[in-house]
């Protein structure tokens, strides 16, 4: 029986409950108020919006039905005792809404490489979520949990690729050796800067979007590279 040390702080239900509430008034709205009284028990919930125009309603209660919280203890239990992580700390799901304030590339480039709190489990209100998507998505991030607890966040490209790698290699993502983003890894596995982290795992569209120099590199093309890397080990050490 795998050892429970990772409890998931249950949100869903009491943002469901939120955003059935009238955002009539703004912040005066039954809503804001509610989401108010809800933060001040201390819930994660910051990474809400409890105005947002999306159906972010609709995402929680598609996940609420998907028991999706139990998913998360289940799974990340299983990923920490493979990693022999025995530390008791908590998880959570947060569903982000993209929007005017919400860039979707920033804050999930933010949450990867430099979340303060690498507890949360970051899905988006506009996916349509599968088991697969979601059980994946709260795989690799525990494996950044662990990776963050133990070493700190990834500073170096060498370090961020190593922890993409693990993180997306234990939920079967495809892994694919690329020879231009190795070339780029080799020249840059030591530079810290967040721009060859964007650009050597997410390629030169989201480079340029952010205004960093694009390094030559297709859509994403670093994520299999780096599963590439991690399951032929060349990264260890």
């Amino acid at each position: 029986m795998t050892p429970v040390t990772i409890r998931v702080v249950p949100t869903l239900e009491l943002m469901a409950t939120v955003y059935r509430l009238s955002k009539d008034g703004g912040t005066r709205s039954a809503r804001f108020l509610g989401y108010v009284r809800a933060a001040k028990t201390g819930a994660p919930i910051s990474g809400y919006n409890p105005m947002t125009s999306k159906p972010a309603l609709a995402a929680v209660e598609a996940l609420m039905a998907m028991r999706a919280e139990e998913r998360v203890e289940r799974i990340a239990n299983q990923i920490a005792n493979e990693l022999g992580f025995l530390d008791d700390t908590d998880m959570n799901l947060s569903v982000s809404t993209p929007e005017m304030w919400t860039d979707r590339l920033g804050t999930e480039i933010h949450h990867r490489f430099a979340a303060k709190d690498p507890r949360g489990i970051l899905w988006w209100c506009d996916d349509i979520p599968t088991l697969e998507l979601l059980d994946a998505e709260i795989a690799a991030q525990t494996v950044r949990m662990i990776s963050t607890i133990r070493d700190g966040a990834p500073t170096s490209l060498r370090a961020a690729v190593t922890q993409e790698g693990a993180a997306r290699a234990v939920s079967d993502a495809v892994g694919l050796y690329d020879e231009c983003a190795a070339q780029a890894l080799a020249i840059l596995e030591s530079d810290t800067s967040l721009a060859s982290k964007v650009g050597c795992l997410y390629g030169d569209v989201a480079a340029t979007a952010m205004g960093f120099t694009p390094l030559g590199l297709g859509e994403r093309v670093g994520f299999p590279h780096a599963v590439a890397l991690a399951r032929s080990g060349a990264l260890r050490g």
